[in-house]
């Protein structure tokens, strides 16, 4: 009824299409649809679309920021990089090269639409953790120590086992505990050493 206000209520139902790639704080507008009132044109109805922030990622633009632990190995020989896309699908690939602790990698074209044109997309970047093992062998020690001076330190005598178990001994630490070794402590065993 109008009750002489020549306006009676009424409840209607649209629908809403949000397009790939919509963002906080995008509109959604339905021009004239609002209230109707004689010798008044009707307002527009305008939802605002709110994104629910994902524990995973974090999306700035059409952007996807995700920190990805890896492994030691991984993180010095390369390895699979497997994630889960919002559509339930794995995203598959390489880490190539050595990573360094926050490190940031891209894998094009496979964030979120753009919002304005869905056939493009953003990037997904990689920021890496690398997950040291909790403890290693006597032998595992060894064997990383050899094969670190051997590739990345020749010439380097801070990689000469007689010098670093010089410098160990003096310090007093067995084979179970980390140690700091001054560099003056270096210097006095490598003078002694000549």
């Amino acid at each position: 009824e109008c009750k002489g206000n020549k306006v009676t209520l009424q409840s209607k139902e649209v629908e809403l299409k949000i397009n790939r790639g919509a963002y906080t704080g995008c509109k959604i507008i339905f021009e004239k649809e609002s209230e109707e009132y004689p010798d008044f044109i009707p307002g527009d109805v305008i939802f605002e679309i709110i994104v629910q922030d994902d524990p995973k990622f974090k999306r700035i633009g059409s952007d996807l920021f995700m920190n990805y632990n890896i492994s030691l190995v991984d993180c010095l020989t390369g390895g699979d990089i497997k994630i889960n896309l919002f559509d339930r699908s794995i995203l598959s690939s390489k880490i190539c090269g050595v990573v360094q602790q926050g490190e940031m990698r891209r894998i094009k074209g496979k964030g979120m639409p753009f919002y304005d044109d869905s056939t493009k997309q953003g990037d997904i970047v990689l920021k890496f953790n690398i997950v040291l093992p909790k403890k290693i062998d006597e032998r595992q020690a060894k064997l990383i120590k050899m094969a670190l001076c051997n590739q990345s330190n020749k010439g380097n005598k801070v990689c000469n086992n007689k010098n670093f178990n010089l410098a160990k001994k003096k310090a007093n630490v067995s084979n179970n505990n980390v140690v700091n070794v001054m560099l003056s402590e270096y210097k006095e065993n490598e003078a002694n050493n000549k």
